[in-house]
């Protein structure tokens, strides 16, 4: 897969931390704790993960709308961490 190339270490540590989280998703919080970054910072990533360009997680909302409360990996972000062999 070519995203393989294109992620930084911090990427792949959120996609690992959200595969191992519950069903209904990892909470901001928790990933925030999982990288040791700013919940800027944080935030920053898990929008590349989650853009068009690369599609490998999914965010849920809360009754705001357009605020991500926990993330979930896509087929594709399951397919990335297999094939890379992260997982």
């Amino acid at each position: 897969m070519s995203i393989k190339n294109n992620l930084d270490e911090v990427e792949i540590k959120l996609l690992l931390a959200v595969e191992k989280s519950e069903d209904n998703g990892c909470p901001l919080p928790l990933l925030i704790q999982t990288v040791g970054l700013s919940e800027t910072k944080v935030k920053y990533y898990l929008d590349k993960l989650s853009d068009e360009e690369h599609e490998l997680i999914n965010w849920i909302g809360s009754l705001i709308p357009n605020v991500p409360v926990r993330y979930t990996l896509t087929s594709k972000g399951r397919a990335f961490l297999v094939e890379g062999n992260y997982i």
